[in-house]
């Protein structure tokens, strides 16, 4: 069932709590009762496919005179059970059970009978077994690798039970089957529990951790950044919910700095099956990441464009709205030239959440530069910039967080020297360069950032919304496989 509950709790990795108030954890995730039932069900699925077919070991034994083997011990059927989860906060473990389950079991016999050198006598044949009320019980507790940032689940405890066996033999000794029936009740009785309980542990203790193994907690981005999902702390079992806490930050190789305080992040968990919170500040070690990387620049050139609006750029321009008719001093002194402009974000941004918003003030410097026929390149003047950016994220139901920015308002600081046709000729060429700047940070976005995925698990539902400081991911997952 494990191997469910886990691709659950991983999708993102990451702890959260109704009451939560850690300040370590930028990325956290909390699965809801619902959810762990609904990874439950789906659990006995492949419990089923462990214990169908499956081989018991062989039996025998000795009751007086009596001798007996049994053999080539398969089982056949296993009927669904109920299953519920329950969860301890006292000792910090999830208790899987199952009850009500039915199985049937074929098996070989063989028996001798010796009461001295003239009574003997021996048989063999096929015969099968169903057994009813089958129920098993299974506590786990959850865990992490320090070194790798990746969870892991280990069983500490199994318990199983099932009631009176019913044998089935075909042939015309009855009173030697029951004899045979009496003898074998209880060692095959004994197998059974012990295949049941190996059966929950090996979905529980190898099956999940396989799946757990492929789980990458240092996801690779583009332009050499990395998305950083290692957990920082064992996970914690409420009474209410399966918690996770992790790092939750992108980062460059060159200066891995995520962030390690975090605001109290507090949201309903029943209305879904699994919730995310991001923290504002994991939010901004992306811009960090991108600024600490020099990816937060752009060098705007008559090149730069894929159609007529580079015209705009040029010194010999005489008709339209572009930059040589609304600086014609400039443009008059530099015949043939280009303008271009270099933008660059002078601090790493701060992203803030609030009030069902998300914005970030970014601040900035524009160099205004000449370039001649000759590719000489001149500086003419610079101005510094702060710009209100507005972000919207989507969730479509895919293993990728995508985003885009809206509402460039920009607010422009000039030299006390430059002319008004200046100003007013940067001032349309800051309308060009957010217009720019919106295409290519939303082509980005358009990607979107992946999320930790195990194969076969998908999100429905989803919904995203703005808190104080965090936004929080809410989504129902469906198990596809």
């Amino acid at each position: 069932m494990f191997t469910y509950v886990l691709a659950l709790v991983t999708i993102i990795s990451f702890q959260l709590s109704d009451q939560q108030t850690s300040t370590s954890a930028g990325l956290k995730v909390g699965i809801s009762y619902n959810g762990l039932n609904y990874a439950a069900n789906r659990a006995i699925d492949r419990l089923t496919g462990e214990l169908v077919n499956k081989r018991i070991n062989d039996a025998d034994g000795r009751n007086g005179d009596f001798k007996y083997e049994i053999s080539n011990i398969l089982i056949k059927d296993f009927h669904r059970p109920t299953t519920s989860v329950s969860l301890n906060a006292d000792s910090s473990t999830l208790t899987w059970s199952l009850g009500n389950g039915k199985l049937s079991i074929d098996f070989n016999w063989h028996y001798e009978y010796k009461k001295n050198r003239f009574i003997r006598f021996s048989d063999s044949g096929r015969a099968s077994v169903y057994a009813s009320n089958v129920r098993i019980s299974v506590n786990v507790k959850f865990g992490y690798d320090a070194n790798t940032g990746r969870p892991n689940i280990y069983t500490t405890n199994c318990d199983c039970d099932v009631g009176d066996l019913d044998l089935d033999f075909h042939g015309n000794n009855g009173w030697l089957y029951n004899l045979l029936a009496g003898a074998i009740k209880s060692p095959l009785k004994k197998e059974v529990l012990k295949e049941l309980c190996h059966a929950a542990k090996k979905a529980i203790d190898e099956d999940g951790n396989k799946e757990l193994s492929t789980l990458d907690t240092n996801v690779s981005l583009e332009k050499k950044l990395y998305l950083d999902y290692r957990l920082t702390a064992n996970p914690a079992i409420t009474s209410n919910s399966v918690e996770f806490s992790g790092a939750g930050c992108v980062f460059f190789p060159e200066n891995k700095d995520c962030p390690s305080s975090h605001p109290p992040m507090s949201v309903d968990l029943s209305t879904k099956m699994l919730t995310a919170v991001v923290s504002e500040e994991s939010i901004s070690s992306y811009l960090k990441a991108m600024f600490l990387s020099n990816q937060m620049e752009l060098n705007i050139k008559k090149n730069s464009f894929e159609d007529s609006e580079g015209d705009f750029l040029d010194a010999n321009c005489v008709a339209g709205f572009c930059f040589a008719r609304l600086m014609h001093k400039l443009a008059r002194s530099m015949p043939n030239s280009s303008f271009e402009i270099l933008y660059r974000v002078s601090e790493a941004p701060i992203v803030h959440v609030y009030n069902g918003r998300m914005w970030s003030n970014i601040s900035s410097n524009g160099f205004i530069k000449t370039r001649f026929p000759n590719n000489t390149v001149v500086d003419l003047f610079s101005i510094s910039l702060t710009t209100l950016i507005n972000i919207t994220l989507t969730h479509n139901n895919d293993d990728v967080i995508g985003f885009k920015i809206s509402n460039l308002k920009s607010n422009v600081t000039f030299d006390d020297s430059i002319d008004a046709d200046v100003k007013t000729g940067v001032n349309f060429g800051i309308t060009v360069v957010a217009k720019f700047a919106k295409k290519n940070v939303n082509k980005i976005g358009q990607k979107g950032l992946p999320l930790p995925k195990i194969h076969g698990i998908v999100w429905e539902n989803s919904e995203i919304s703005f808190k104080d400081r965090f936004i929080a991911i809410q989504s129902d997952v469906r198990y596809v496989m």
